[in-house]
């Protein structure tokens, strides 16, 4: 019994789950190129970029501040996660 329900857990291998990553990987590269090629995405794009990751906006943020300050102006940030507005 407890056998047959351990069975019941464990589903096919599927090539399925494979092509739809290279699609997924194919399609992701063509729309990064026709966006970058015709400009279309901001300077402040980082998320799904080549060479640009957080590391590149925490400096960009950090250096904004710290230049703000130095120049005695008033510097507000508002942060928002969004980490589980996607959760299914």
């Amino acid at each position: 019994m407890i056998t047959n329900m351990m069975c019941l857990n464990y589903r096919p291998v599927s090539l399925f789950i494979s092509f739809a990553e290279l699609l997924e990987s194919v399609m992701q590269s063509r729309i990064l190129r026709y966006l970058t090629k015709h400009n279309i995405l901001s300077t402040e794009q980082y998320g799904l970029r080549t060479k640009l990751k957080t590391d590149n906006v925490t400096y960009k943020l950090a250096t904004e501040i710290k230049s703000a300050g130095n120049i005695k102006l008033l510097v507000g940030v508002i942060f928002c996660d969004l980490e589980k507005a996607f959760d299914s």
